[in-house]
């Protein structure tokens, strides 16, 4: 189930990256790191049910400055 999540995401994050790159738009930015950011605390989440806590710290902390960063830019 969260692997599915994750890929999903993780596309979505992908395919706004590729038109943000040919199309030289700027406005989508904060969209990609939203998904980016989901995409990490998925990953965290992944982790912290395989109790490595080392990992999941990290992207916890990766996905909550990606989600911040997407928001604070759109609002």
């Amino acid at each position: 189930m969260l692997k599915g999540v994750r890929i999903t995401l993780s596309l979505i994050a992908l395919c706004i990256a590729t038109y943000g790159f040919f199309t030289g738009s700027r406005e989508i930015m904060p969209y990609m790191f939203i998904f980016l950011g989901g995409m990490a605390l998925t990953i965290s989440l992944e982790e912290i049910l395989k109790r490595q806590t080392g990992g999941s710290l990290l992207a916890l902390l990766a996905g909550a400055a990606a989600l911040f960063i997407g928001f604070t830019e759109i609002f």
